[in-house]
């Protein structure tokens, strides 16, 4: 006496066909992904730091303004990229990563470059040269998710993911 058991996979074969395709482009999950990861570094920007914040600067404390915002030009270079396999957030701005990182100026001479002396206001008088006396820029990660920044990557993904 033979037995024989049928199966039915065709949900199964249905379900790895989509998943296949979906995978075969992942630009609608990348563009989910890199909307998460701009608003992740704006939310960074907002809150002066997340999780921990940002040692407050100089001029913040003495103008009571905000932190790598002064003319709000780093905040506003922050852009999104994706495409079918990878999602990406940057800036062009050269000042981003000591301020990301942080960095030791050495002292040095600062020299007119298009005119013959140096001027700014609470300056005796113009000058043809000034002496920058150095100076250490603390690490100011604004470049970064937060474990519940990633979870919701996750999320997005898993949901977009299931068919």
């Amino acid at each position: 006496m033979d037995i024989q058991i049928t199966i039915d996979d065709t949900g199964i074969k249905t379900a790895l066909q989509q998943l296949s395709t979906k995978l075969a482009d992942m630009t609608p999950a990348m563009r989910r992904i890199a909307g998460y990861m701009q608003n992740a570094v704006d939310e960074n920007f907002a809150q002066e730091g997340r999780p921990t914040k940002w040692i407050p600067s100089k001029r913040a404390l003495r103008d009571s303004g905000h932190t790598l915002q002064d003319s709000g030009q780093l905040a506003a270079s922050i852009s999104s990229r994706f495409s079918a396999d990878s999602a990406m957030v940057g800036t062009n701005k050269p000042y981003a990563a000591p301020n990301h990182f942080g960095a030791h100026i050495p002292a040095h001479d600062i020299a007119p470059v298009n005119k013959k002396a140096l001027w700014w206001p609470g300056l005796a008088h113009p000058v043809k040269k000034a002496r920058f006396p150095g100076a250490d820029i603390p690490a100011r990660p604004f470049m970064c998710l937060t474990d519940s920044d990633i979870q919701d990557i996750e999320a997005a993904l898993q949901k977009w993911l299931t068919p």
